[in-house]
Protein backbone atom coordinates (compact mmCIF):
# COMPACT_ATOMS: atom_id res chain seq x y z
CA UNK A 1 0.00 0.00 0.00
CA UNK A 2 0.93 3.48 -0.94
CA UNK A 3 -0.60 6.57 0.57
CA UNK A 4 -0.01 10.11 0.87
CA UNK A 5 -1.69 13.07 2.71
CA UNK A 6 -2.83 13.92 6.53
CA UNK A 7 -5.08 12.58 8.89
CA UNK A 8 -4.72 9.40 7.37
CA UNK A 9 -6.12 6.50 9.54
CA UNK A 10 -5.00 2.88 8.74
CA UNK A 11 -6.16 0.49 10.92
CA UNK A 12 -7.31 -3.68 11.49
CA UNK A 13 -5.69 -4.38 8.21
CA UNK A 14 -3.69 -7.50 7.28
CA UNK A 15 -0.36 -7.26 5.18
CA UNK A 16 0.52 -10.73 4.07
CA UNK A 17 3.32 -11.47 2.00
CA UNK A 18 4.76 -8.72 -0.70
CA UNK A 19 8.66 -9.06 -1.40
CA UNK A 20 9.51 -5.56 -0.80
CA UNK A 21 7.85 -2.76 1.38
CA UNK A 22 4.33 -3.66 2.77
CA UNK A 23 2.89 0.06 3.97
CA UNK A 24 4.80 2.85 2.27
CA UNK A 25 3.62 6.67 3.36
CA UNK A 26 5.19 9.20 2.07
CA UNK A 27 5.56 12.91 2.05
CA UNK A 28 6.48 13.40 -1.44
CA UNK A 29 4.18 14.82 -4.13
CA UNK A 30 4.40 14.49 -7.71
CA UNK A 31 2.77 16.91 -10.31
CA UNK A 32 2.48 16.88 -14.17
CA UNK A 33 1.87 19.80 -15.48
CA UNK A 34 2.89 21.30 -19.07
CA UNK A 35 5.13 18.45 -19.99
CA UNK A 36 7.36 18.87 -16.63
CA UNK A 37 7.19 17.08 -13.36
CA UNK A 38 7.21 19.15 -10.43
CA UNK A 39 8.37 17.29 -6.98
CA UNK A 40 8.20 18.43 -3.90
CA UNK A 41 7.03 17.59 -0.12
CA UNK A 42 4.59 18.22 2.10
CA UNK A 43 4.44 17.18 5.78
CA UNK A 44 2.43 13.79 6.48
CA UNK A 45 0.65 14.98 9.46
CA UNK A 46 -1.67 13.00 12.29
CA UNK A 47 -1.13 9.62 10.88
CA UNK A 48 -2.47 7.00 12.73
CA UNK A 49 -1.29 3.42 12.04
CA UNK A 50 -3.16 1.04 14.81
CA UNK A 51 -3.96 -2.99 15.08
CA UNK A 52 -2.85 -3.89 11.95
CA UNK A 53 -0.62 -7.39 10.87
CA UNK A 54 1.91 -7.14 8.75
CA UNK A 55 3.76 -10.66 8.48
CA UNK A 56 5.28 -12.93 6.26
CA UNK A 57 7.48 -10.56 4.15
CA UNK A 58 11.26 -11.48 2.65
CA UNK A 59 12.42 -7.97 2.51
CA UNK A 60 15.86 -7.54 4.32
CA UNK A 61 15.14 -3.78 4.54
CA UNK A 62 12.05 -2.53 6.50
CA UNK A 63 8.62 -3.34 6.28
CA UNK A 64 6.99 -0.50 7.13
CA UNK A 65 8.36 3.06 5.80
CA UNK A 66 6.84 6.55 7.02
CA UNK A 67 8.65 9.38 5.93
CA UNK A 68 7.66 12.81 6.90
CA UNK A 69 5.25 12.14 9.08
CA UNK A 70 3.90 12.51 12.77
CA UNK A 71 2.08 10.55 14.07
CA UNK A 72 0.19 7.35 16.38
CA UNK A 73 2.11 3.73 15.78
CA UNK A 74 0.01 1.71 18.27
CA UNK A 75 -1.08 -2.40 18.78
CA UNK A 76 0.41 -3.41 15.22
CA UNK A 77 1.75 -6.51 14.68
CA UNK A 78 4.85 -7.33 12.58
CA UNK A 79 5.22 -10.85 12.31
CA UNK A 80 8.17 -13.11 10.44
CA UNK A 81 9.01 -9.58 8.59
CA UNK A 82 11.83 -6.77 8.82
CA UNK A 83 10.27 -4.04 10.98
CA UNK A 84 9.45 -0.65 10.72
CA UNK A 85 11.63 2.60 9.48
CA UNK A 86 10.27 6.09 10.50
CA UNK A 87 12.20 9.17 8.80
CA UNK A 88 10.66 12.04 10.72
CA UNK A 89 13.05 14.52 7.86
CA UNK A 90 11.65 18.52 9.62
CA UNK A 91 8.18 17.45 10.21
CA UNK A 92 7.75 19.37 13.93
CA UNK A 93 4.65 17.18 15.09
CA UNK A 94 6.67 14.17 16.69
CA UNK A 95 5.03 10.84 17.44
CA UNK A 96 3.90 8.41 19.93
CA UNK A 97 5.42 4.01 18.92
CA UNK A 98 3.83 2.37 21.61
CA UNK A 99 2.26 -1.31 22.09
CA UNK A 100 3.85 -2.66 18.94
CA UNK A 101 4.90 -6.14 19.12
CA UNK A 102 7.36 -6.95 16.57
CA UNK A 103 8.83 -10.73 15.60
CA UNK A 104 11.46 -9.94 13.07
CA UNK A 105 14.52 -11.40 11.70
CA UNK A 106 16.65 -8.74 10.81
CA UNK A 107 15.35 -5.35 12.51
CA UNK A 108 12.76 -3.53 14.91
CA UNK A 109 12.70 0.26 14.78
CA UNK A 110 15.01 2.18 12.48
CA UNK A 111 14.82 6.11 13.64
CA UNK A 112 16.42 7.81 10.56
CA UNK A 113 16.75 10.75 9.29
CA UNK A 114 15.19 12.95 12.09
CA UNK A 115 17.13 16.65 11.15
CA UNK A 116 17.15 19.29 12.83
CA UNK A 117 13.43 21.08 13.88
CA UNK A 118 12.01 17.72 13.93
CA UNK A 119 9.42 16.69 16.80
CA UNK A 120 9.76 14.77 19.81
CA UNK A 121 9.45 11.12 19.18
CA UNK A 122 8.37 8.05 21.97
CA UNK A 123 9.02 4.69 21.84
CA UNK A 124 7.24 3.03 24.81
CA UNK A 125 6.29 -0.87 26.21
CA UNK A 126 7.11 -2.11 22.34
CA UNK A 127 7.93 -5.65 22.12
CA UNK A 128 10.87 -6.88 19.90
CA UNK A 129 11.61 -10.66 19.36
CA UNK A 130 14.09 -12.13 16.97
CA UNK A 131 12.98 -15.00 14.58
CA UNK A 132 15.13 -17.28 12.21
CA UNK A 133 16.06 -15.65 8.83
CA UNK A 134 13.55 -17.38 6.28
CA UNK A 135 15.10 -18.78 3.38
CA UNK A 136 13.70 -16.49 1.16
CA UNK A 137 14.63 -13.10 2.60
CA UNK A 138 15.62 -10.72 -0.49
CA UNK A 139 19.15 -9.67 0.78
CA UNK A 140 20.67 -13.73 1.76
CA UNK A 141 22.66 -13.29 5.59
CA UNK A 142 25.62 -12.96 3.67
CA UNK A 143 25.51 -9.34 2.90
CA UNK A 144 23.22 -8.58 5.69
CA UNK A 145 25.18 -9.30 9.03
CA UNK A 146 22.99 -7.02 11.79
CA UNK A 147 19.98 -8.14 13.56
CA UNK A 148 18.77 -4.79 15.54
CA UNK A 149 16.03 -4.07 17.37
CA UNK A 150 17.18 -0.06 17.34
CA UNK A 151 19.05 1.33 14.56
CA UNK A 152 19.32 5.48 15.04
CA UNK A 153 20.84 6.80 11.87
CA UNK A 154 21.19 10.12 10.26
CA UNK A 155 20.01 11.68 13.78
CA UNK A 156 20.28 15.14 14.11
CA UNK A 157 21.88 16.82 11.08
CA UNK A 158 20.42 19.82 8.85
CA UNK A 159 18.94 18.19 6.45
CA UNK A 160 16.59 20.28 3.67
CA UNK A 161 16.49 22.90 5.97
CA UNK A 162 19.77 23.54 7.93
CA UNK A 163 17.93 25.19 10.95
CA UNK A 164 15.85 24.54 13.85
CA UNK A 165 16.55 22.55 17.38
CA UNK A 166 18.11 19.49 17.19
CA UNK A 167 15.60 16.62 17.81
CA UNK A 168 14.82 14.27 20.74
CA UNK A 169 14.09 10.77 21.04
CA UNK A 170 12.90 8.58 24.13
CA UNK A 171 12.96 4.48 24.29
CA UNK A 172 10.88 3.65 27.66
CA UNK A 173 9.72 0.57 29.19
CA UNK A 174 10.33 -1.62 25.64
CA UNK A 175 11.65 -4.96 25.82
CA UNK A 176 13.93 -6.73 23.61
CA UNK A 177 14.85 -10.78 22.76
CA UNK A 178 17.56 -11.48 20.51
CA UNK A 179 17.57 -15.11 21.92
CA UNK A 180 16.33 -16.80 18.13
CA UNK A 181 18.15 -14.62 16.25
CA UNK A 182 19.89 -16.31 13.52
CA UNK A 183 23.53 -17.40 14.15
CA UNK A 184 25.07 -15.60 11.28
CA UNK A 185 23.82 -12.27 12.18
CA UNK A 186 25.50 -9.90 14.79
CA UNK A 187 22.99 -8.83 17.37
CA UNK A 188 22.66 -5.80 18.34
CA UNK A 189 20.77 -3.82 21.52
CA UNK A 190 20.79 -0.44 20.17
CA UNK A 191 23.28 0.32 16.80
CA UNK A 192 23.79 4.33 16.67
CA UNK A 193 25.44 4.66 12.79
CA UNK A 194 26.87 8.00 11.52
CA UNK A 195 26.18 10.71 11.08
CA UNK A 196 24.57 11.48 14.75
CA UNK A 197 25.35 14.69 16.01
CA UNK A 198 26.33 15.15 19.75
CA UNK A 199 23.28 17.36 20.16
CA UNK A 200 20.88 15.30 18.87
CA UNK A 201 18.89 13.95 22.27
CA UNK A 202 18.12 10.12 22.84
CA UNK A 203 17.08 8.76 26.08
CA UNK A 204 16.66 5.73 27.29
CA UNK A 205 15.30 4.34 30.45
CA UNK A 206 13.78 1.47 31.87
CA UNK A 207 14.01 -1.32 28.40
CA UNK A 208 14.82 -4.50 28.81
CA UNK A 209 17.57 -6.24 26.60
CA UNK A 210 18.29 -10.48 26.43
CA UNK A 211 19.61 -12.49 24.41
CA UNK A 212 21.57 -9.31 22.35
CA UNK A 213 25.39 -10.21 21.32
CA UNK A 214 26.66 -6.44 21.68
CA UNK A 215 23.85 -4.08 24.19
CA UNK A 216 25.29 -0.75 22.35
CA UNK A 217 27.15 0.39 19.99
CA UNK A 218 27.90 4.01 19.54
CA UNK A 219 29.24 4.61 16.63
CA UNK A 220 28.55 8.14 16.70
CA UNK A 221 27.08 10.73 19.00
CA UNK A 222 26.89 11.53 22.68
CA UNK A 223 25.14 8.88 24.19
CA UNK A 224 26.33 8.73 27.92
CA UNK A 225 27.22 4.50 27.84
CA UNK A 226 27.63 4.39 31.72
CA UNK A 227 24.17 6.58 32.24
CA UNK A 228 22.75 4.29 29.60
CA UNK A 229 24.04 0.67 31.54
CA UNK A 230 22.89 1.87 34.79
CA UNK A 231 18.89 3.23 33.50
CA UNK A 232 18.54 -0.42 31.47
CA UNK A 233 18.33 -3.92 31.96
CA UNK A 234 21.34 -5.63 30.53
CA UNK A 235 22.52 -9.37 30.70
CA UNK A 236 24.37 -9.92 33.79
CA UNK A 237 28.07 -9.23 33.70
CA UNK A 238 27.77 -6.83 30.95
CA UNK A 239 30.02 -3.42 30.71
CA UNK A 240 30.80 -0.28 29.19
CA UNK A 241 34.00 -0.91 26.97
CA UNK A 242 34.92 1.72 24.45
CA UNK A 243 32.10 2.75 22.11
CA UNK A 244 29.98 -0.40 23.29
CA UNK A 245 28.30 -1.83 26.31
CA UNK A 246 29.46 -5.48 25.68
CA UNK A 247 27.74 -8.58 26.79
CA UNK A 248 29.71 -11.09 28.65
CA UNK A 249 30.36 -14.05 27.14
Amino acid sequence: MYAHGSDLQIKNNVFDGFNYVQLYVSSAVYNYSNGTWDYHSEDVNNLLLENNLFKDSPSSYYNVQLQGVSCTIRGNVVDNASGIIIQPYHNAGGGLVENNIVNTFVLGFWHNTAYLGSGKWEYKNNVINAVAVPENMTTPPTTYVRWESFLIQSFGVGGAWNTGAAPEVVYENNVVDATNASPELISYGVNFIAPVTNDAKAIFTNNTFAGVQIGVDRKAGALDLNEMLANNAFPEGSAVIGNQIKIAE
